[in-house]
């Protein structure tokens, strides 16, 4: 080989190693996550947020923990691990533990969880224990009924145990996916379903039937208000008809009166306009107007 190949050959192999180092000496660290930096096995006692990052190469390393919500799905099935209701009925549970890490939580995780299995195994067992004491105090019936109160119960204790236990971790949802009863046990549950629909269809019909009732009421009611407000309004229209009339008979006599007056005064000046013509006539002999009776003496037979 060559002294030219030679160095061309350490040259790329220099140059791979430094490129090696400088990818080994960064990391970026998602918006989601959160990391922790180990040197040698020992982990540092402060996170690191998002965002790039640089480390000494080879002997530091990132710890990283994905704080998205995640999902632990499990099962309490029949037989003798069943739980038990109050009535003494055996059922199992398919049921889903939303969850994730708790912001700040890095150090711890890296120091003592190695894997989200290890916190699955701290879990598991008061999920079990809460599903236990709860649907323990209930009959089989009422659980059907009430299982988002017993949801809600569950996840509480869930979340006082992981306080107690000081799990990095933040509960925040459950769903029972699944209930799995007994055959014959539910064989009477479907029974008992088919009554309840039943039931309820009854109490829909007759919620109906008071409905059509109470609004044949109401047409009935609505339909003698208008026919009491018709009338009032047919009285009111009388009333102010009458009130009219007499307004208009008032207006007559009152118009007739003034005529007759007029009348009158016209009377009294032709009276007065009589005796000016009068006056202005008179040559002052007083005439009397009293009538004077004069015996009739003529004789027709002599003329005297």
């Amino acid at each position: 080989m060559s002294k030219k190949l030679m160095k061309l050959v350490i040259a790329c192999v220099v140059g791979l190693l430094v490129l090696i180092t400088c990818i080994n000496s960064c990391s970026v660290i998602d918006p989601t996550e959160e990391a922790v930096v180990v040197t040698l096995g020992n982990v540092d006692e402060s996170s690191i947020g998002p965002g790039m990052h640089f480390k000494a190469p080879f002997v530091q390393q990132f710890r990283k923990i994905d704080k998205t919500p995640k999902e632990y799905k499990k099962s309490i099935p029949l037989g003798e691990k069943a739980l038990i209701t109050k009535d003494g009925q055996s059922l199992g549970v398919d049921f889903t533990l939303t969850w994730k890490y708790s912001d700040g939580s890095a150090v711890t995780v890296a120091k003592k969880y190695s894997s989200n299995d290890a916190l699955y195994n701290l879990i598991s067992n008061p999920c079990k224990q809460a599903f236990k004491s709860e649907i323990g105090k209930l009959e089989a019936l009422e659980f059907v009924g009430k299982q988002d109160d017993v949801i809600a119960s569950v996840i509480s204790k869930v979340v006082t145990e992981s306080a107690r236990l000081n799990l990095p971790i933040e509960v925040l949802n459950l769903v029972i996916e699944n209930i799995n009863w007994d055959p014959g046990f539910e064989q009477q549950i479907k029974k008992t379903a088919e009554m309840r629909a039943q039931v309820e269809q009854a109490n829909q019909d007759a919620l109906k039937e008071a409905a059509n009732q109470q609004k044949t009421v109401a047409i009935a009611t609505a339909k003698k208000d208008a026919a009491v407000q018709e009338a009032e309004a047919e009285l009111v229209k009388a009333q102010k008809a009458a009130e009219a009339k007499k307004v208009e008979a008032d207006a007559l006599a009152y118009y007739n009166t003034k005529v007759a007056q007029n009348l009158q005064v016209e009377i009294k000046l032709k009276e007065l306009e009589i005796e000016k013509i009068r006056a202005e006539k008179w040559n002052g002999v007083e005439v009397s107007n009293q009538s004077i009776y004069v015996p009739n003496t003529y004789d027709l037979k002599s003329g005297k």
